[in-house]
């Protein structure tokens, strides 16, 4: 965000804070259970995260980090997170990402998934389901790996004129779409600073570099296979992070420890089956490397086809043929034969 859009919803959200702290009465703070819906009176405030111990994710009210790929630096995050707020009649009408806070206001229509639960809309309706499937694993276990907390501060309606209750509606308005314009440029910025977003980048400048030059025609036919590549690797590398996401090496490494103590005489039988599998998931984690780097490659060759295909390249300091310079020197040098011969004609 820029500076003065970061300035703008500052102010924004500094004055509806300090309405909101005038007009409010007290509020409800509670722990939402994650395996049943919570219904809520109106406004919330929910803070908070948490981090699961199964891929290293972390997760808040709206947003979710994953840890797919193990790429270098923070991962950027994206939309599903603890809470499916449509589902529960509810919008985010104020957000900060970076402290995990949202403030949820009631959309006005009827939350299916409280209609379907038999309690009043709005209401929080968890997403530890489709968490869990997501990552392949069934409900407890991957509840059972998450630690941290989230909290719900439901608002006491405010008792505050109709001239307030209209400012309040236009600030948080603005708030909420200076928050949601942040948070769709950030993961936007995170889809591109990916290893296939890198690719899609470099193809589009490759194709406005290369436009025009009939020269370069050959090259300017294979960006489009090499797109086409990238893509697929993109896809094996999906599939390889979905894959590390359901391997448990802990209890690989707990069965092998069980053989390898075992007096059975068909230990060793297992022991090696085990290693094969060990060293299978070893591979998927190769795999995936590999595919990352064969993205990194190909958006490298298409960067440096467009630096390549610059018309400034093979600049040089002397001009082939007719340079200035020499020019000029020529220019002054003729001006020096003159004077001397100008000089010699009035001495005689």
């Amino acid at each position: 965000m820029r500076r003065g859009g970061r300035g703008a919803a500052a102010a924004i959200v500094a004055t509806l804070a300090a309405l909101v702290a005038a007009a409010s009465a007290s509020a409800a703070l509670v722990v939402p259970p994650l395996d049943r819906i919570t219904p809520v009176s109106g406004e919330v405030v929910v803070r908070g995260e948490l981090r699961s111990s199964h891929d290293g994710s972390t997760f808040d009210a709206v947003t979710q980090r994953d840890r797919f790929p193990p790429l270098a630096g923070a991962p950027e995050p994206r939309l599903g997170g603890v809470f499916d707020l449509a589902a529960g009649g509810l919008r985010v009408v104020e957000q900060d990402p970076a402290t995990h806070v949202y403030r949820l206001a009631p959309t006005g229509d009827e939350g299916p998934a409280c209609e379907a639960a038999g309690v009043p809309s709005p209401c929080l309706v968890p997403r530890l389901a489709a968490l869990a499937h997501e990552r392949l694993a069934t409900v407890e276990a991957f509840g059972a790996t998450l630690g941290g907390r989230i909290e719900a501060e439901a608002l006491a309606p405010p008792v505050v004129s109709a001239a307030t209750q209209s400012a309040l509606g236009w600030l948080a308005a603005g708030a909420g779409l200076l928050g949601a314009a942040g948070l769709a440029r950030r993961l936007r910025r995170a889809r591109l600073a990916s290893a296939i977003g890198q690719v899609r980048v470099a193809a589009a400048e490759a194709r406005r570099a290369l436009r025009g030059d009939a020269t370069l025609a050959g090259a300017r036919a294979q960006i489009e296979p090499l797109l086409a590549r990238a893509e697929e690797l993109e896809g094996a590398r999906r599939a390889c992070a979905a894959r590390l996401a359901r391997l448990e090496p802990a209890r690989l490494v707990s069965r092998r420890a069980a053989w390898a103590g075992s007096t059975s005489p068909d230990a060793s039988v297992a022991l090696a089956a085990l290693d094969a599998e060990a060293a299978e998931a070893e591979q998927v984690g190769v795999d995936l490397a590999s595919a990352v780097a064969g993205m990194e490659r190909i958006a490298s060759s298409l960067r440096a086809l467009v630096l390549r295909a610059r018309a400034e390249r093979g600049t040089r300091a002397v001009v082939a043929g007719h340079d200035p310079v020499d020019a000029m020197h020529g220019e002054l040098a003729l001006r020096d034969d003159a004077t001397s011969e100008a000089d010699g004609v009035l001495r005689r």
